[in-house]
């Protein structure tokens, strides 16, 4: 069964998998981490000693960007995958610059009372939003004093997450203190704490959701210890129940193991529960836990979310006429299709996986060679990243003369004046579209410079302004309120 490790509850969906090996050392069969077959993996291998130690650096097709996450799938080559093996692991992300993004040492990542099997782990990292590129993952591990350290990896998946919708009503509770503490707590920083009587007692608390979750959608009770260890018998004592929005039983489930155990972070763990699927809605989640023999058990409740996970489609990048290339001082028309115009879907584009800064339209004019790409975000928060286009250099038969363009004022309430000066006293064209890319106003200038007046009848929104002269092109962005 393949245990998730994440650092907060999420939804995790594959976008970019890693395709080549950027270096090895002490591993065999390296090219196997990226070949994505689950069937086979690479071996990393220390020698007894601390001095001793091994490196995987697994590159990416396309660069990431700030919010994504990286899954490495891995588990112990010939023996159980504890917290001493765990702890000489350190997993780096590298941006193209060869910069580290975010570091995590083999401290954080597990807890040997609960994994413990040779079966494979997900140890994922969360990148935060004003990362920049990531464009690789470096997997180091040291050797132990008295072990020979062997691990396998079978790939690395970089993806962008869901949020969870948290429960925000406490439908009712027993046996329980600070359940308010419960609602709505989104963090590992309060909690609930469920504290059955000895002998036949029991604790429960249940949640509600303000917005309904669909049939189908996966359960999450954040949970952590008390005074008691998280230990097999403390599990089956668990119980937990979705109803649907009428108070009707949708699925319960009656004990649980550690296998269970899909996420967890120092003392604190995720119960996941998949709900049947059906034409009914998620309601309320609740949680219960009888007293074991002779032991005072508490267990702590953080939060209980259900995932969202309605990831819009990605985004297709196009280029105008299909070409492919910009010259010095030009300009590539890129544009995408916006199926979703109406569902409050918005878009990001990137460059080289860093965010350009302002450009959230349909359309964009791209004056460099490199990596561009989309990230979708629908109205809950969740986000798709479009497959990368690659802008390469043109072969110009001349070197493009400047344009000068100044338009005020930007933003603009009535209309919007063009300044234009073009080093190629020529005649002038001012192509003025929407952010769909439809043209909706053209003028010429017969010398080459002067002034223009636009987006007169133009309705509020953001329009693109592209000036040819010659063979110099020049764009500009205005904004009409």
């Amino acid at each position: 069964m393949l245990v998730m490790l994440c650092f907060s509850v999420q939804i995790c969906t594959a976008q970019i998998k890693a395709d080549s090996v950027f270096s090895s050392f002490s591993v065999l069969n390296p090219q196997n981490a990226v070949d994505n077959d689950s069937t086979n993996y690479a071996v990393m291998t220390t020698a007894i000693g601390i001095e001793n130690s091994a490196d995987l650096v697994l590159g990416f097709p396309q660069e990431g960007v700030g919010g994504m996450s990286v899954s490495l799938v891995l588990e112990a080559d010939n023996g159980l995958l504890n917290a001493s093996i765990l702890g000489c692991l350190d997993i780096t992300l590298i941006n193209t610059k060869g910069d580290v993004v975010i570091e995590r040492t083999g401290a954080d990542l597990a807890n040997a009372n609960i994994i413990n099997g040779a079966v494979p782990l997900s140890v994922t990292l969360k990148t935060g939003k004003k990362i920049s590129d990531i464009a690789a993952i470096h997997i180091h591990m040291t050797g132990s004093v008295n072990v020979l350290n062997s691990i396998r990896i079978y790939k690395a998946d970089l993806f962008t997450v869901c949020p969870n919708f948290f429960a925000d009503i406490l439908h009712s509770s027993q046996n329980i203190q600070n359940a308010s503490n419960a609602v709505n707590n989104q963090t590992y920083t309060q909690y609930a704490l469920l504290t059955p009587p000895l002998l036949l007692g029991g604790s429960n608390i249940d949640l509600g959701f303000s917005q309904p979750g669909d049939a189908g959608k996966t359960v999450y009770y954040g949970l952590g210890l008390g005074n008691t260890l998280l230990t097999a018998s403390l599990l089956q004592d668990i119980t937990v129940t979705v109803y649907d929005t009428k108070g009707n039983v949708v699925y319960t489930k009656a004990g649980f193991a550690l296998a269970d155990v899909e996420s967890f972070e120092d003392s604190h763990f995720i119960l996941p529960v998949e709900t049947p699927s059906g034409s009914y809605s998620i309601g309320s989640a609740k949680i219960s836990l009888g007293s074991l023999l002779n032991v005072a058990s508490t267990l702590k409740v953080y939060h209980i979310a259900y995932a969202q996970n309605n990831r819009p489609p990605k985004a297709v990048i196009k280029a105008f006429k299909g070409k492919w290339s910009v010259c010095k001082g030009d300009s590539l028309q890129l544009s995408i299709n916006d199926p979703n115009a109406d569902d409050g879907t918005t878009f990001q584009w990137y460059f080289n996986g860093r965010e350009i800064n302002g450009e959230t339209a349909n359309l964009f004019y791209a004056h460099n060679a490199g990596q561009y790409s989309v990230l979708a975000s629908e109205a809950g928060g969740c986000t798709s990243l479009s497959n990368a286009v690659a802008v390469s250099d043109g072969t110009c038969l001349e070197t493009p003369l400047s344009i000068m363009v100044n338009a005020f004022p930007n933003p603009c309430t009535n209309y919007s004046t063009l300044n234009i000066n073009s080093e190629i006293k020529t005649n002038t064209q001012i192509i003025v579209s929407d952010k769909s890319g439809l043209t909706i106003e053209t003028h010429e200038l017969s010398s080459g410079q002067g002034t223009v007046r636009i987006l007169d009848r133009a309705t509020t929104g953001i329009y693109y302004i592209k000036i040819i002269s010659g063979t110099s092109v020049q764009t500009t962005k205005v904004m009409k309120l």
